[in-house]
């Protein structure tokens, strides 16, 4: 959220993921940054967030250094502050600068399922081959590296797929292997959709088809929107204080 003047607390400058197409844009914006927490809901023609709660994020040299929290740290909280029915096994969607050791195992703890997505040129590994009787020394944790591009080449498929109202036809390759950074074996999707860049999604839960991961991490464009309904609708980027 953009803000101008001295006397609104916690203002300083952010990193702006969406400061433009053009490279000499200022990818910076001072104000105020938020971790927000919502709830995804498909419908038939698009799927709607509701947001429910949010955490203010100060950097390390705008506050005390007990008082500093990351923004992985402050979604965990929002997630685990959320009185969910017992039982209940979310799968929480977080784009890929949620890709994270901490906030993996987070969820994982709390017994939800995590769908983000990975860089092309992950660290990907096979599962470490079972140790040979005999065989010197401790067993392998991981199997070999996997060049998923060389992978993705030799086996890909194509699947029709439904995001939002709109069709396409996905040409997609899964494989089940385990991210060096996380430790655990999971659900790793390739895809290409026309007019779009290939991206590599990761699902914890083995049980979902290919097709499932890509339509369900599809969802995550209702996130962006409810921020606008938030900032353009609900006045929720026009705020000023004068104290926390």
């Amino acid at each position: 959220a953009a803000k101008t003047g001295k006397k609104i607390p916690g203002l300083a400058y952010h990193f702006h993921h969406n400061a433009g197409k053009d490279q000499r844009a200022w990818p910076f914006l001072f104000g105020h940054c938020w971790v927000t927490l919502g709830v995804v809901w498909p419908t038939v023609t698009r799927a709607l967030c509701f947001p429910l709660r949010a955490a203010l994020y100060l950097r390390a040299k705008d506050c005390a250094p007990a008082d500093f929290r990351k923004k992985i740290s402050l979604a965990l909280d929002l997630l685990v502050a959320v009185r969910w029915p017992a039982r209940v096994c979310l799968y929480v969607l977080a784009d890929g600068a949620y890709a994270t050791r901490e906030f993996f195992q987070g969820v994982r703890a709390q017994g939800h399922h995590l769908l983000t997505r990975l860089k092309c040129n992950a660290d990907v590994r096979w599962p470490a081959p079972p140790k040979q009787p005999g065989q010197r020394g401790r067993p392998r944790l991981y199997g070999d590296k996997i060049n998923l591009a060389i992978y993705h080449d030799s086996h890909r498929q194509e699947a029709p797929v439904r995001i939002g109202a709109q069709h396409y036809l996905a040409t997609f390759s899964f494989l089940d292997a385990v991210p060096r950074r996380f430790g655990q074996l999971c659900r790793i999707v390739i895809v290409d959709l026309p007019k779009h860049q290939r991206a590599v999604l990761l699902s914890t839960d083995l049980a979902l088809s290919p097709v499932e991961i890509i339509e369900r991490y599809a969802l995550r464009f209702a996130i962006e929107i409810a921020y606008r309904e938030l900032k353009q609708r609900f006045g929720w980027g026009h705020y000023q204080v004068r104290s926390r």
